[in-house]
């Protein structure tokens, strides 16, 4: 992967097909493995959910301990990840998704029940794009 270029995330760099799809390469923002192929993911802008940080800095305890988010790549079938590690279920209602190679930042979530546990959404901020 040496030489090759990598965009972090911006609403500017995502781009899709007609169908919302993903035209790039998803990438982890903290190692380069491919978290998603070209074509993987759906672009959904229509929800919002709140994730954690991977990391709360204990020195400042000021700093939020996660963000809403809504802007996702939805991803009805585990299989269409390249490299996607799961959490542990938290109370029963959710796993979140992370690089598998390197488990440094908490980049999805899935739910396990109600409405939105049809599949898996991966925060369009939280990775990058080649």
């Amino acid at each position: 992967m040496e030489g090759e270029s990598q965009v972090a995330a911006s609403s500017d760099s995502i781009q899709v097909d007609s169908e919302n799809k993903n035209l790039q390469t998803i990438i982890c923002t903290k190692c380069p493995s491919v978290i998603m192929k070209p074509g993987a993911g759906t672009l959904q802008k229509d929800k919002k959910f709140f994730m954690h940080f991977s990391r709360r800095r204990k020195d400042d305890p000021s700093q939020l301990e996660g963000e809403e988010l809504d802007s996702f790549w939805f991803v009805d079938n585990m299989m269409q990840f390249e490299n996607a590690g799961f959490s542990r279920s938290v109370d029963g209602k959710y796993k979140y998704l992370t690089c598998s190679d390197c488990e440094q930042d908490v980049i999805g979530i899935q739910f396990e029940e109600g409405e939105n546990s049809e599949g898996m959404y991966v925060a369009t901020s939280r990775v990058a794009y080649k």
